[in-house]
């Protein structure tokens, strides 16, 4: 009998400790405050060519409030200038996941990498035809 119970209690404690463990996975390993404030981007992270792309004259910004954020980038995909595009997203965060949807209805989805009070990086998966899927970063700075 002593056996059984012995047998129970450490397959208990290894329960416990497997339980306790999943959850600690789950929390996020860092302050959701940090994300409020203003951003700037620094860098981009090529996944498809694994190049680090610094940043220079047109930097894309984030606004972050506790449930909203305004998004402003900078789109080349027409020539040299660049097109300044400002977008308003509602986010929530899961885990270390950060969900965005904008006023259309088009909804976005960031991992955050790195969240301190003065750095933060997402990556987003992104693909092409050549290479399929792959994961960018992109690099901000605190400015606000």
């Amino acid at each position: 009998m002593k056996r059984i119970f012995t047998l129970l209690f450490f397959c208990a404690t290894a329960l416990t400790w497997s339980g306790c463990s999943e959850k600690e996975d789950d929390d996020p390993q860092f302050d959701p405050q940090d994300l409020l404030g203003k951003w700037e981007a620094y860098q981009e992270y090529l996944g498809d060519t694994g190049e680090t792309v610094p940043y220079e004259q047109y930097r894309d910004l984030l606004e972050i409030g506790p449930n909203s954020m305004v998004v402003t980038v900078h789109s080349f995909e027409e020539g040299d200038i660049p097109q300044v595009i400002t977008m308003h997203l509602t986010y929530t965060i899961e885990g270390d996941m950060l969900l965005g949807e904008d006023e259309e209805g088009e909804t976005y989805s960031f991992r955050i990498e790195v969240l301190t009070p003065t750095e933060f990086v997402y990556s987003y998966e992104s693909s092409n035809s050549e290479q399929g899927a792959f994961r960018n970063k992109t690099y901000y700075r605190r400015i606000g």
